[in-house]
């Protein structure tokens, strides 16, 4: 196995190493330097003794170093605490002062430099207190071998990774004092909700910060959260969910009894921590909308595992809102990114819930042309090509709502000539006709027959040229959308065919009359 060096060690395990490091090499150097000494004018340690003039002198020395430790343990604590919680959160001060290791050193480093004092003013004339000279000299040698691995537990305690780990640890403690009944329940919810701002102001700070591994571990941590509290909503009494209107600033008393209705007040709050984030990250940072719009369908699953139909369509309106502040920023990124996880979802509710499958399809459709009349055209686009794949994955799945699906695909009209509504509309038709649907290949190409003979030709040369499924350029899905597999690109080929000729055949017939 290879060994590990200091270099790559975490700090947490780099201060253990280097307080082990620092122990040896004082116990060593003690030992050889007395052993010398005592080598050397021929004594033994029975010999040896502290006087008044000598124990006065170790005091004075023992006390101004435990100063000295005192002033450069307070000063970097001083200065690093303040200036980290400024950048996350100001919780850091209370996580920081409730540690048991920095409440440790704080009382170690404070009594040993009070205990000096008191070492120094015991120093009198015709008195040798020889165990408090020993104290002394023990007290100030572990002092100064403990600084510098401490200050390394004091870096690794303000890494951002470590300040969220303990808001999280927080958050799930105060889940457990709230099963457990320990507080009066109003102020249980108090708690809660403050903590929950708490790994808010993370989340936020990181992103407004562009700091990428620090906002993509804060977004994941609340997905921890609310999928535990998920699992332990089941158990909490109907009070719980009572919320106070105070705890949400902004919302009309309606918006708050829905909440308390349908009791997701802590999803709520939750969620909207990752609407912040969101909001801020848009045209920003890439990564922090895809990590939130995978958590939002993650927290929507986890809900459709716990029967919590109130919690999944919360999660369907946050989807919503993510793709409408999307438009209004022209962000078409986060909109690629947004319709992708939006279509995931529908696939994995299509069994299980294929009505809500049928309201994310309207939700498709409604954002679509809300984009388009934003001037995003290539949005309404390529909502038609996510909305032609749910509607396979609904037939394939014998879906309730399949045929609603279809004639919701079937309403996409373009302003004009829309060489990428007619390409998906061909992909859902070469697909009926593959798998034998001839009433939904019929209603297809009844559609297809109101294209252009131009435009579907175009179409076609465009899906019978794609034989590469990875598109020419890098990004996150990385699939052409034009893409279709051999033998349905031969399908597509005669049915435009079919099509065209079908049409060109009625103008021929138009003119001879």
């Amino acid at each position: 196995m290879p060994r590990t060096t200091l270099r790559e060690l975490p700090q947490e395990r780099l201060a253990i190493r280097l307080l082990a490091i620092i122990i040896t090499i004082l116990m060593v150097l003690i030992t050889i330097e007395a052993g010398i000494d005592l080598w050397r004018t021929g004594k033994s340690l029975s010999d040896l003794s502290f006087d008044t003039d000598a124990g006065r002198s170790l005091a004075s020395t023992a006390s101004r170093a435990m100063t000295q430790l005192m002033a450069m343990v307070l000063t970097f604590i001083a200065l690093a605490i303040p200036i980290t919680a400024n950048m996350y959160t100001p919780k850091l001060i209370e996580i920081f002062l409730r540690d048991p290791l920095n409440l440790a050193a704080l009382l170690y480093f404070s009594i040993a430099g009070a205990h000096s004092i008191f070492g120094q003013a015991v120093m009198v004339e015709a008195w040798n207190p020889g165990f408090t000279f020993a104290v002394l000299t023990v007290m100030a040698i572990v002092g100064y071998a403990v600084l510098i691995p401490y200050y390394f537990y004091v870096l690794h305690f303000l890494n951002p990774s470590t300040i969220i780990a303990r808001v999280t640890d927080q958050l799930l403690d105060e889940f457990e004092d709230i099963r457990k009944g320990v507080r009066p329940v109003p102020i249980a919810r108090r708690r809660l909700h403050q903590k929950i701002l708490h790994l808010g102001n993370v989340i936020l700070r990181a992103v407004e910060r562009a700091d990428r591994d620090v906002s993509l571990d804060a977004i994941h941590a609340l997905e921890r959260v609310l999928a535990r509290y998920c699992d332990l909503k089941p158990h909490l009494k109907p009070e719980w969910f009572d919320v106070e209107p105070d705890l949400f600033v902004g919302l009309s008393e309606e918006a708050v009894r829905f909440i308390v209705r349908d009791r997701i007040w802590v999803e709520h709050k939750g969620l909207s921590q990752l609407t912040l984030g969101y909001n801020s990250a848009l045209a920003k940072m890439q990564d922090a909308i895809s990590a939130i719009s995978d958590v939002d369908r993650a927290i929507a699953l986890h809900a459709l595992e716990k029967g919590d139909e109130k919690l999944l369509d919360l999660c369907v309106r946050f989807f919503n809102t993510f793709i409408r502040e999307a438009v209004k920023k022209k962000d078409v990124h986060a909109l690629y990114d947004l319709f992708y996880q939006y279509k995931l979802l529908a696939r994995q509710l299509l069994r299980d819930r294929p009505r809500t499958v049928l309201d994310i399809g309207r939700y498709f459709k409604y954002y679509g042309e809300f984009a388009r009349l934003q001037g995003l055209s290539f949005i309404y686009e390529l909502t038609a090509y996510e909305l032609g794949s749910m509607v396979e994955w609904a037939y394939d799945a014998e879906a309730e709502t399949r045929r609603d699906l279809l004639a919701l695909f079937l309403s996409f009209e373009a302003a004009q000539a829309s060489i990428r509504l007619t390409k998906a509309a061909v992909i859902l038709g070469a697909y009926f006709a593959d798998t034998g649907r001839e009433a939904e290949s019929k209603l297809v190409r009844e559609a297809l027959g109101r294209h252009s003979p131009s435009v579907l030709d175009e179409a076609k040369r465009s899906l019978m040229e794609t034989t590469e499924p990875i598109f020419w350029e890098v990004t996150d899905r990385q699939l052409n959308f034009d893409y279709v597999d051999p033998a349905r690109r031969a399908t597509v080929g005669r049915l435009v065919d079919e099509i065209v000729a079908g049409l060109r055949g009625g103008v021929a017939a138009k003119g001879k009359s």
